[in-house]
């Protein structure tokens, strides 16, 4: 069960929080951002970081810390602040299976003298130091045949069977009686539905 945290800063030092590593997302951020033309400068501060906890990174096992925005990553904590981050999620004495945080990110670029492209940076807003939160529960997931298993899958066949059966015959009863379809063709529409 995914259990989804809203975090927040204090007000004081908003989007302060820096990521690292979006050097190799530059791709990523140029998506997300959308071409940016006529300016050297770029800031927007309205989206949102999903923080995703990454036991099995190759670099720093255990610990990392992923942020992604609309889908895409765009870097992580510092070894740091991913141990502040997992510490705060530790002291909210919450099952630890799967846990994801969302906080405000501002993403600032700038153009490098001579350079067409702009070099992006990602700010959350958190603050790790005294970590403020909401604990939104359990994510709501959409249904998917696909993870059913296949007596779970035969429980719903059956049942849809059943249910489309018990129509027929309701409706076939209610025809006869306002005398829609004739009294044979009830009869063999009921002889058809016991065998």
């Amino acid at each position: 069960m995914t259990t989804i945290i809203k975090f927040q800063s204090s007000g004081e030092k908003r989007f302060s929080q820096e990521v690292v590593g979006e050097s190799q997302y530059q791709d990523n951020l140029r998506s997300i951002t959308g071409r940016v033309s006529g300016q050297d400068y770029y800031k927007k501060q309205d989206f949102t970081a999903y923080l995703f906890l990454e036991n099995q990174n190759q670099f720093d096992p255990d610990n990392a810390v992923k942020i992604k925005i609309n889908k895409r990553t765009v870097g992580y904590l510092s070894r740091s602040d991913a141990t502040k981050y997992r510490q705060a999620l530790a002291n909210m004495k919450l099952p630890a299976e799967d846990l994801i945080g969302f906080c405000g990110a501002s993403i600032y670029g700038k153009k490098q003298k001579g350079e067409k492209d702009f070099i992006f940076g990602v700010w959350l807003d958190l603050n790790l130091d005294n970590p403020i939160y909401d604990v939104l529960g359990p994510a709501k997931r959409k249904f998917n045949w696909r993870h059913l298993s296949n007596k779970q899958k035969l429980a719903v066949g059956c049942g849809l069977i059943l249910i489309i059966l018990f129509l027929c015959v309701v409706l076939t009863s209610l025809c006869s009686v306002l005398g829609i379809i004739g009294s044979e063709s009830a009869l063999s529409i009921n002889n058809l539905i016991r065998v």
